[in-house]
């Protein structure tokens, strides 16, 4: 049985394994590998950054909250309390833009593509955060916050705003390496100028970057007036001390952050193309606010190429999450995430996501067989050779499934792992019928199920496959009448994909069909049993010839 207690204590009570005990994660602060201590030992305190709710969820999305729905399924696992913060930006320039373009309320635009990502985030099977802040809901926070930088001559005020002084910040740019020096005139945090004709747009930034005392300043507050369409708000406004505005980008994160975390947390996470300037400027934001580091670790994941080239809409490659999901089912699309280390690039096209699909499918098929064998399983008093070399390499492929795992959740190689325990499953079964008169160890089987599960519940995989339902009957009730007296067991198998319940009129009806297959065989029929077992394979049921006889399995 899988070890399953918390990992928090001095003892360190987890399987044994052949890299040690602790979980390492590469810092992009540090850019180093470093050994994972939370702040606390039962609690970690995730902030993850949400999407700019303008248009639907798209791939880039989907890679990047899977990633870190396995990172903090495995702490989970690992026996950590996660406290996840995932925030939603909900005004914006592009928001403000779409809903002038489209003369919508802004607030109806955001609101509609939160549900929207929401309802994606669940076909995808990402666990829900316990809040998701909007920068609409924190205005008071964010003008305090704003409040306490200029107090510390962080910040200033211009004619268009309140601007962060990022020369006196001395760590600015150690997050991206990026040197103050060499950063354009052309300051990026502008965003608001990008959909501007040239002439009003060459204006305002010389306008802006006159006032300011560097070019590489952004906004913490942007002054404007509420624009309206009618009676339609297409830019809000709200009241500040220093004239009505609304927040900059980067602010909202150092605000929300903390509002539930306090003055540090644990682990930061985002996309790769948010490490500057936003991540980099909430920084500077946090750590002269606080005049300490905010952050213990910092997570990025890598970027989403879609046939070799950058995801972008003008290039008329941009994948939604809505897209993908009516073509392939949650548990290959969260494969496909996660078949690469979520530090490295993914690239997408429908040829790898045919290959992930059909790894899936290997893999499901080899654990319904498995739950197919656990039915003739027995108590046994010695172990077979087949028994001990199967017991080797589960017990080998479940160290090194956790040696992976706390490798800075390096998800290639634990699937890997996976991978070498499938091919040894189906050995292992194989041997079994070629022997007469043997069937699968229980306790065996019941370990190797355990495993499976716990992989699934990790990388959120498997859980159309029920195991846990069949475990339960396979160590407390069996398969025959026991079955029945357990309302809660039969309540649960009635909703799997196969009904140990109902097992026995199956059964009872697969040997019929079997059987009268054998007599068309032994009466040279063959188009006709062949018949049979074609028809049976449009139903997904396999029958499988062996030297013990016929065997079915549900594909």
């Amino acid at each position: 049985m899988i070890h399953r207690e918390s990992q928090n204590s001095d003892s360190n009570n987890r399987v044994l394994s052949e890299k040690g005990y602790f979980i390492t994660v590469y810092n992009s602060l540090t850019n180093t590998m470093e050994k994972f201590i939370p702040l606390d030992k039962k609690a970690i305190k995730m902030y993850i950054c949400g999407p700019t709710v303008y248009d639907s969820s798209h791939l880039g999305h989907g890679r990047t909250y899977v990633s870190f729905d396995v990172i903090k399924r495995y702490l989970e696992h690992k026996g950590y309390n996660v406290y996840l913060v995932i925030n939603f930006t909900d005004i914006d320039d592009k928001i403000i833009n779409k809903a002038k373009n489209l003369k919508m309320d802004c607030k109806n635009i955001s609101e509609e593509n939160i549900d929207s990502f929401l309802i994606d985030m669940l076909s995808l099977g990402v666990e829900p955060a316990n809040v998701y802040p909007k920068v609409t809901q924190s205005i008071s926070e964010i003008i305090d916050f704003i409040g306490v930088l200029m107090k510390k001559d962080y910040a200033y005020k211009t004619t268009d705003g309140i601007y962060f002084n990022v020369r006196k910040f001395r760590e600015y740019g150690r997050l991206s390496n990026i040197k103050i020096d060499k950063l354009k005139s052309k300051a990026k945090d502008n965003k608001e100028l990008e959909n501007k004709d040239n002439k009003e747009r060459e204006k305002e930034i010389s306008n802006a970057t006159s006032e300011k005392l560097n070019t590489e300043d952004f906004a913490l507050w942007k002054f404007n007036e509420p624009v309206f369409e009618g009676d339609i708000c297409v830019e809000p406004a709200w009241d500040s001390p220093w004239g009505k505005g609304r927040p900059g980008w980067h602010i909202e994160c150092s605000v929300m952050s903390a509002k539930y975390f306090g003055e540090c947390f644990d682990i930061h996470g985002g996309g790769k193309d948010l490490a500057f300037p936003h991540h980099e400027n909430e920084i500077a934001q946090s750590d002269s606010y606080f005049e300490a580091p905010c952050v213990k670790y910092w997570m990025h994941t890598g970027f989403v190429r879609v046939n070799g080239e950058k995801m972008s809409k003008s290039l008329g490659n941009f994948v939604t999450i809505k897209d993908m999901l009516q073509k392939y089912n949650k548990d290959t699309l969260r494969l496909f995430f996660i078949q690469r280390h979520y530090r490295s690039p993914l690239d997408y096209s429908d040829e790898s996501l045919t290959h992930v699909k059909n790894t899936l499918d290997k893999f499901e098929n080899s654990i319904k067989k498995l739950i197919y064998y656990s039915k003739d399983s027995e108590v046994k008093n010695k172990l077979s050779i087949t028994d001990v070399e199967f017991m080797n390499i589960l017990y080998s492929c479940r160290n090194k499934f956790y040696d992976a795992m706390d490798d800075d959740f390096n998800t290639v190689e634990a699937i890997k792992v996976l991978n070498t325990l499938i091919t040894a499953t189906n050995k292992y079964m194989a041997e079994l019928e070629n022997l007469k008169n043997s069937n699968a160890n229980t306790s065996i089987i019941i370990q190797a199920l355990e495993f499976y599960r716990d992989v699934g519940e990790v990388f959120g995989i498997f859980g159309d496959l029920k195991i846990d339902c069949y475990l339960n009957c396979l160590k407390r009730y069996g398969y025959e009448e026991e079955v029945k007296e357990s309302s809660a067991c039969i309540d649960k198998i009635a909703k799997a994909e196969f009904s140990f319940a109902s097992a026995g009129k199956v059964d009872d009806l697969m040997k019929l069909v079997i059987e009268l297959r054998e007599d068309l065989r032994d009466n040279k029929n063959y188009e006709m049993a062949d018949k049979i077992r074609d028809k049976l394979e449009e139903l997904d049921i396999i029958l499988e010839d062996n030297p013990k006889g016929t065997r079915w399995v549900i594909k």
